[in-house]
């Protein structure tokens, strides 16, 4: 009798967790209006960084966008938030499909990329977008990152044929390196090189 709950037990608990995925189906979150997002609390300041994968920068042409991070300004706390945004994450699109956050600048232009800011609650109060460019140039005023990388990365960035004097020392093989701001931009750049890109 005793075996015969426990195989019974058994049976239910493995067959529950289907059946709970079975009864669950997905329901799709509408995007607030423009009009719905609320207004920021008091001292809440939420500026959108962007940088697009283009080394020129130009406005007319702005490209994907790669890197984009939310930073909120908190007057009243005292405090600086980053959220960064993948680019890969699906959103809904201004013609109303689903499709990849990284192209919608480029397809859409940059109010529609505001607007996008509409399915996360956040009312966006500035923006500024980077170039390639722009980032190696805020690295170089830094002093440069220093990085450390894998035999695979330094074969890559060699292939690439970075500048021998982009790091600090000559990259060789793996080791620690002053990158200089091209090189960083670069290496931020690798996609296959590595499991785990």
């Amino acid at each position: 009798m005793h075996k015969r709950l426990i195989a019974l037990l058994l049976c239910l608990l493995l067959l529950f967790p289907a059946c709970a995925l079975a009864a669950v189906t997905p329901r799709e979150i509408a995007p607030l209006s423009p009009d719905e997002v609320p207004e920021p609390s008091e001292g809440m300041h939420h500026y959108l960084l962007l940088c697009t994968d283009t080394w020129d920068g130009d406005p007319n042409n702005l490209g994907n966008t790669d890197g984009v991070v939310l930073v909120t300004l908190d007057t009243v706390q005292r405090r600086v938030i980053f959220c960064t945004l993948t680019r890969e994450m699906l959103i809904r699109r201004p013609d109303g499909a689903i499709g990849r956050f990284t192209y919608i600048t480029k397809n859409y232009g940059i109010d529609a990329l505001l607007n996008i800011a509409t399915q996360f609650g956040v009312k966006v109060d500035q923006y500024a977008i980077f170039c390639m460019n722009n980032i190696q140039d805020i690295i170089d005023a830094l002093g440069g990152v220093t990085l450390t990388v894998t035999d695979a990365e330094a074969d890559y960035l060699n292939r690439y044929r970075i500048a021998r004097d982009a790091t600090t020392p000559s990259m060789a093989k793996a080791g620690t390196y002053l990158f200089s701001g091209h090189a960083a931009v670069i290496y931020m750049r690798i996609r296959k090189v590595g499991g785990d890109g």
